[in-house]
């Protein structure tokens, strides 16, 4: 009876010798940092984007420069010879034009591609 007991403690000790070197490293947090400095990227693109979108609706005019041709009928979108964009939108009174971002001119240069 001790005979099985000395080969079975043997026998672990052993294994744990032949084991090898084990590293244990700490981190500074359970969860990693690198998830939160992504999510956080994201959450400040989106409110860029936001941000430029809200100061992009606000720039509403009547009249377009007279260096603007219509550049795509179905979607009344106008390119000026300044290189600025704007869309076009039919109301029941007035006929309104709203610039276009710098995203969205980028969006429309890659459908005509």
């Amino acid at each position: 009876m001790l005979l099985p007991r000395l080969i079975g403690l043997s026998v672990l000790l052993s294994f744990s010798v032949n084991a090898g070197k084990v590293t244990i490293e700490k981190s500074d947090s359970l969860i990693r940092n690198d998830l939160f400095d992504q999510k956080r990227q994201r959450a400040e693109e989106y409110k860029e984007r936001e941000d430029e979108r809200n100061r992009n609706n606000e720039a509403w005019s009547y009249r377009l420069a007279p260096g603007c041709g219509l550049l795509r009928n179905h979607y009344l979108i106008y390119r000026c010879a300044d290189g600025r964009y704007f869309k076009g939108y039919e109301d029941l009174e007035h006929q309104r034009y709203r610039q276009l971002s710098e995203q969205e001119v980028k969006k429309l240069s890659h459908r005509s591609e």
